[in-house]
């Protein structure tokens, strides 16, 4: 068994939950939502030629989570076989901005705040980062720009640009030069 963690990083609306709801697949969404927080998938993949098994763990990343205050401290009703992998990261992460006190009356599992990265190492372990670009909107080249600086330098990098199909023979936004490789260090 190869176990591999990869995480999938853009700006808001480049398409990273349709990337995950595709390798868990599962059918593409024409509604945007945005993701509230950090999303974890599980995949098993088993390749033909061997008998190897690939274990995949892909991280959709939030970089600042949308919070439903009213949602905080509600105790959750989880048996441990019902608990999802982000529940017990969960579980392991504190908001210095939740109140402690609030909870020491309540009973049952309690969140005390969104997971995003600003509170979890998302690249510890990872093997991966895969960044999406939306060619329509020229920030999402910049937010990789920015981003792929923090990536450490034993953890590969892929760009992907997302969106083709929207933009097929259209004139887009992003223009990506030569310069823009040189800085994300291609």
């Amino acid at each position: 068994v190869f176990n591999m963690k990869i995480i999938v990083r853009g700006a808001r609306g480049t398409g990273k939950t349709m990337l995950l709801r595709r390798l868990t697949n599962k059918p593409f969404q024409t509604e945007y939502k945005p993701t509230a927080e950090i999303d974890v998938v599980n995949v098993s993949w088993s390749y033909k030629v061997t008998d190897e098994l690939i274990k995949l763990e892909a991280w959709e990343i939030v970089d600042k989570a949308i919070i439903d205050r009213k949602e905080l401290y509600s105790p959750t009703n989880i048996t441990k076989s019902d608990e999802s992998m982000m529940d017990k990261i969960r579980r392991t992460v504190t908001s210095p901005t939740a109140s402690w006190e609030s909870t020491k009356t309540k009973t049952g599992s309690h969140r005390v705040g969104a997971l995003d990265a600003s509170l979890v190492d998302v690249y510890k372990s990872t093997s991966a980062v895969c960044f999406l670009v939306d060619p329509r909107k020229p920030d999402t080249l910049d937010y990789v720009v920015k981003e792929v600086s923090n990536v450490p330098s034993d953890v590969m990098c892929v760009v992907l640009i997302n969106f083709k199909d929207m933009v097929h023979n259209k004139p887009t936004n992003v223009r990506i030069h030569q310069s823009d490789l040189q800085r994300l260090g291609f």
